[in-house]
């Protein structure tokens, strides 16, 4: 029964795969590279960044930092566990970007970028707080006014105005600094968008480097391999040069 479900899992993935591939790449007279993943009998395939060292796993939070370490920790790898594990730490930017406008830098934070993600948090706090302090002062010039209206009119109209001006200061003080929070505010869903996208491409293409597949690998694609025979079933990768 295992082993039914591991060929059904399998072709699966290569229908998909076929309606993914262009025509193009599949008439395209590029060397490909044929590297099997790795498979058991049970059909499930095994990732080859299982068990990774430590320090290899605090390089990767950092590959244009650490592009010498990851090099080094990863010299003996085959071209198939580089690729696999390129392709497990590469980042992505569609996720990070929607939670960015939730607020608070979270995508950033979710996609690794803690600097992006740090500036984010700043910002919204300082943005969230001025439209908090500004609709305060709103409030209590709304709150006031009939009071200070009140007071000039038993007055007879003979006071300096003073209480009208004060009150104007409060509301246009209000009005100033929610608009100056709605601008943060603004600014930083901006800043949300872009950041991930400029994060992501410095990340994957310092990884790609440090892996040695930097101007040697242009695309990679895996197909389905099944050898119900001999028990085996796994992905094939297609490397194009």
């Amino acid at each position: 029964m295992k082993k039914i479900i591991s060929i059904l899992g399998v072709f699966t993935l290569a229908a998909f795969a076929g309606f993914a591939q262009s025509s193009a790449d599949l008439f395209a007279p590029d060397e490909t590279v044929p590297v099997v993943i790795t498979s058991s009998s049970s059909g499930s395939a095994e990732s080859a960044t299982q068990d990774l060292p430590q320090e290899l796993l605090d390089a990767l939070k950092k590959p244009w930092e650490n592009g010498d370490t990851i090099s080094a920790l990863t010299a003996g790898y085959t071209l198939n566990e580089k690729t696999s594990l390129y392709n497990e730490f590469e980042k992505s930017k569609g996720k990070a970007i929607g939670f960015n406008w939730l607020g608070f830098g979270i995508g950033s934070f979710t996609q690794g970028d803690g600097l992006g993600g740090g500036i984010g948090l700043t910002v919204d706090l300082l943005g969230y707080g001025t439209m908090l302090v500004g609709t305060g002062y709103f409030f209590v010039g709304v709150v006031l006014a009939p009071w200070i209206g009140l007071a000039e009119g038993i007055g007879g109209g003979s006071g300096n105005g003073e209480g009208s001006e004060e009150l104007e200061s409060i509301l246009n003080t209000g009005v100033v600094l929610f608009a100056t929070g709605f601008v943060l505010w603004l600014g930083n869903r901006i800043f949300g968008t872009i950041r991930p996208i400029t994060f992501q491409k410095k990340y994957n293409n310092s990884l790609k480097s440090a892996l040695g597949l930097d101007d040697v690998v242009k695309d990679i694609s895996f197909v389905p391999v099944v050898d119900p025979v001999k028990s085996q079933y796994g992905l094939l990768t297609h490397v194009t040069f």
